[in-house]
């Protein structure tokens, strides 16, 4: 639930529940322990209390590393990357199996669930029975030797080199409009005392969020998710004195060197000087704004450096579901690296309208967890539609009083029509 969690996309889970599936004598919907994610299995395969391996959505293996038990996803399609400015002047391409959301008899179902402590059937390269253990490299992983005492909730994703597909596709996707030499277009890598956000669904948070009686009770930002790729505009005059604002993709730092102008757009459009001295002003003199419940409060002393966090979205941005003209630059967070914090989202709000800079739409806030009581109350509220009137990609909720707590809820009715 803490925007920097590195997300478990492989992990020992245990099967809680198992449900029928109306007309369906083959399938049934699987549950697991303290998780609300629901995934369409065969029926009889598993029974409550065994031990699995759960790849969650957004799963990307890359085919050479797919293990033997999972090599039937590649008959269901892989989908290819490439960067470069297209594919036939790519530098480098990989191919992928991606897990996502499906619906199956009516049941959606969101990820894949593979037996962990029995045998599997026999693999034909080495004609021998084997277990879904065997295919991890000691080497690569601490995996106790009695490998079916893992206890549950045990992060099996760099043992299966798992990535998170919009992460891969955004990495490929920032490549392909920089050119093949990406990194000669860039100006040094993302920097390390700046939070980046990957935050995790309702479906996995869930069950911890709901133990802490400032979550349940607690005052929370409910924001729009826009579909676009993370970009930061940084304020450092005491790390970059000679040129103190700059910004980033989610992996470098960019130079306007006419290679990334679809991400520089956003800024010259309102004036970076413009922009530029009124940080300055921020950071000299602090804001003339002043409310009582900010806590400890970011324009009593100036001085303060800033990682200003946004969606970046637009024709050439994880394509363009909104179908945006322009390319927008939507704030959804402020970071004082000073004080290593996030900003409450008055200041939030209020340094956006200084700057000019648009924000993501607050569709309210409120005690949510007095609103919505169960995970399927969290995931139909993500449904709806942007002001352009397309199906949203879902929300983010923030806690007020402590920005690092946040997580999300993705549309499943945008899933199935975008094919994740």
């Amino acid at each position: 639930m803490l925007t920097d969690t590195q997300r478990k996309m492989a992990s020992i889970q245990e099967i809680a529940t198992l449900s029928p599936i109306e007309n369906s004598d083959f399938l049934e919907v699987a549950t697991m322990k303290n998780l609300g994610w629901k995934v369409v299995v065969k029926k009889g395969e598993f029974k409550p209390g065994d031990k699995v391996v759960y790849f969650e959505i957004d799963s990307a293996i890359n085919v050479k590393n797919l293990p033997w038990p999972l090599q039937f996803l590649k008959d269901k399609g892989t989908k290819k990357l490439f960067t470069g400015r297209t594919p036939d002047t790519s530098a480098f391409s990989e191919e992928y199996v991606h897990i996502k959301t499906i619906k199956l008899r009516g049941q959606v179902s969101q990820g894949l669930i593979v037996e962990w402590d029995k045998p599997l059937c026999e693999d034909p390269n080495t004609h021998e029975t084997r277990w879904m253990a065997d295919y991890i490299s000691p080497a690569d992983m601490d995996i106790p030797e009695n490998f079916r005492g893992i206890e549950v909730g045990f992060d099996l994703t760099k043992a299966f080199h798992v990535e998170v597909w919009d992460r891969l596709r955004e990495w490929f996707d920032e490549r392909s409009q920089l050119g093949p030499r990406a990194q000669m277009h860039s100006a040094g890598d993302f920097p390390s005392d700046v939070p980046k956000t990957d935050e995790e669904r309702v479906q996995s948070a869930y069950s911890d969020l709901i133990k802490d009686p400032a979550n349940v009770d607690g005052e929370w930002e409910v924001t729009e998710k826009n579909d676009g790729s993370s970009c930061t505009l940084f304020y450092r005059p005491l790390v970059w004195p000679d040129d103190p604002m700059r910004i980033a993709s989610r992996k470098f730092l960019l130079k306007d060197d006419g290679f990334s102008d679809d991400w520089f757009a956003a800024f010259k459009k309102i004036g970076w000087d413009k922009i530029k001295s009124r940080l300055e002003g921020i950071y000299k003199h602090g804001l003339n704004a002043d409310w009582d419940d900010c806590g400890p409060r970011l324009h009593y002393n100036g001085g303060h450096e800033l990682a200003i966090q946004g969606e970046m979205i637009g024709a050439k941005f994880n394509g363009n579901r909104d179908k945006n003209t322009e390319n927008h630059f939507r704030v959804f967070r402020i970071f004082d690296i000073t004080d290593q914090k996030f900003v409450c989202p008055k200041i939030r709000y209020e340094i956006c309208q200084h700057l000019g800079l648009e924000h993501v739409k607050v569709i309210e806030t409120c005690q949510i967890f007095h609103k919505l009581k169960t995970v399927d109350d969290f995931i139909a509220y993500a449904d709806g539609v942007t002001d352009n009137g397309n199906p949203r990609e879902g929300v983010v909720f923030k806690r007020v009083d402590d920005g690092s707590v946040s997580f999300k809820s993705v549309s499943n009715k945008y899933l199935l029509k975008n094919g994740d």
